[in-house]
């Protein structure tokens, strides 16, 4: 099973619009479960109508329409699931499902941003160091493994053990990259980070980075094409950017309106210009991925 990850410490790169594009993408013929590691719920509130409570400040879920309710003893539960309830043994985990195609599914496991929270900001080492390897052995379990052709994760931007613990549940990752100061100095310590995973693997279980994926580039601005001329000169960074560069299009933002129709890049017309730069890229990345599968342009 293919878990990739997006993982970036500098927000506002587009992270969660990529994340959602790739989810579409692959879910036309693989089945496709999101999981929203990202205390602000950016993902999860894109494709679930989520709940405020404690007078706005969190978001949590929805109750599941699909929840069985019928001889559940979990005490006290209400039909509710988020990514956070896999940190705790007696919690009745419930993925939401969000679209059924012939070849495909997708599926998400949705943020609560109070419970994540107190997960990630829990100052016992002991539970700090239990949130990575509790990543690992969930999303390497049989039962989702059978389910699920891919997990891709969205995580917040910073540094966490939930960060970490998704780089280490990871088969693949992919580093989104702004081309703006702040994204680029940080690049180096995310790069670091995976670098050290992969050297903590064995053959048999290796972490591939597909690459640094240049995203909401606006070629008309020298700084852009400034900071991307660093990037192709850098013997540490070029070997790893990848081609393609993803412009600032306001289609790919508005398809993270929940409501908005076409609700995805992909039901646009096939002339579109989003379309048209942002289906080839998944095409390859698909191409890499699946090499077994008939993907077609």
């Amino acid at each position: 099973m293919i878990r990739l990850s997006l993982p970036q410490k500098k927000g506002g790169v587009g992270k969660t619009t990529l994340v959602r594009i790739l989810a579409e993408w692959f879910s036309i013929r693989h089945r496709v479960l999101l999981v929203d590691f990202d205390d602000q719920c950016s993902l999860s509130s894109i494709y679930l109508p989520m709940d405020r409570v404690a007078a706005g400040r969190h978001k949590r879920p929805p109750r599941n329409p699909d929840a069985d309710l019928s001889g559940v003893t979990v005490e006290d539960w209400n039909g509710r699931s988020s990514s956070a309830d896999i940190f705790y043994s007696n919690r009745v985990i419930y993925q939401y499902a969000l679209e059924e195609l012939p070849d495909g599914c997708l599926d998400i496991l949705p943020a609560d941003s109070r419970e994540l929270i107190q997960v990630r900001e829990s100052e016992d080492p002991r539970v700090r160091a239990s949130i990575e390897d509790t990543i690992v052995s969930f999303f390497s379990d049989k039962g989702v493994t059978d389910a699920y052709d891919m997990v891709i994760f969205d995580t917040g931007p910073s540094e966490s053990p939930l960060m970490r613990g998704v780089i280490k549940a990871s088969t693949h990752t992919l580093i989104p990259v702004e081309l703006e100061q702040q994204c680029i100095d940080g690049l180096d310590a995310i790069i670091g980070m995976v670098i050290e995973e992969q050297r903590a693997r064995t053959k048999k279980n290796p972490l591939e980075l597909l690459g640094l994926q240049v995203n909401r580039y606006q070629s008309a601005r020298s700084l852009h094409n400034g900071f991307l001329k660093q990037l192709r000169e850098s013997d540490g960074l070029a070997p790893h950017l990848n081609p393609t560069l993803i412009p600032n299009r306001t289609a790919y933002a508005e398809r993270d309106v929940r409501g908005l129709l076409p609700r995805s890049v992909f039901a646009l017309r096939p002339s579109n210009p989003a379309r048209k730069i942002i289906e080839p890229w998944c095409v390859d990345l698909e191409n890499r991925l699946f090499p077994e599968t008939d993907n077609g342009a």
